[in-house]
């Protein structure tokens, strides 16, 4: 374990969904500076680690300290693509090959568990208020939930317009819930 990571992973609760996003919250670095962002980070399919992720993110957060990261962690689901293997994920892929245009999981309404899309509304609310700005971003599948969810909080959100939301796509794609 790397000395810079929290010593326990927690939940956060939602009052409106079943289960609950597991989560990494890093410390900021030695800074007295008030926090003026929040940086929630969504892993990619089949990587349980948001450790990963954090370590890359490291030299960045570094250079700001006033800025909270939160790397959530995809619950293990049973993966249609693998024959139900189970696996760290947002939800579930048809297919085992790349996510392009007309492909069965570009057009896939159900790719990513409703409980993820509440819980992440109901994260950014919280994030929202807490800080002025909050970026939202991901890593594949991780992109095309944290891209759904921040341009469904923005066209669905009365305080959207007062917030600054912004988002980070790597390797993603609109699902269809994004693009409407």
């Amino acid at each position: 374990r790397l000395p810079y990571f929290c010593p326990r992973r927690t939940t956060i609760d939602m009052p409106t969904s079943r289960q609950s996003l597991q989560h990494l919250i890093l410390p900021t670095t030695q800074s007295t500076a008030p926090i003026q962002a929040c940086i929630v980070w969504l892993h990619g399919f089949g990587d349980d680690q948001p450790e990963n992720w954090a370590a890359e993110f490291r030299t960045i957060r570094s250079k700001l300290p006033h800025v909270r990261w939160i790397h959530l962690r995809g619950a293990k689901l049973p993966q249609p693509c693998y024959q139900g293997l189970v696996m760290p994920a947002w939800g579930k892929f048809l297919e085992d090959r790349c996510v392009h245009v007309g492909s069965r999981d570009y057009e896939n309404e159900g790719i990513a568990a409703n409980t993820i899309r509440v819980e992440l509304q109901a994260l950014l609310e919280a994030q929202l208020a807490a800080v002025p700005r909050v970026i939202i971003g991901g890593f594949s599948m991780g992109a095309a939930v944290a891209a759904e969810a921040a341009l469904q909080y923005l066209s669905r959100s009365p305080s959207s317009s007062k917030r600054r939301l912004h988002l980070m796509m790597l390797n993603g794609w609109l699902m269809p819930g994004a693009r409407r």
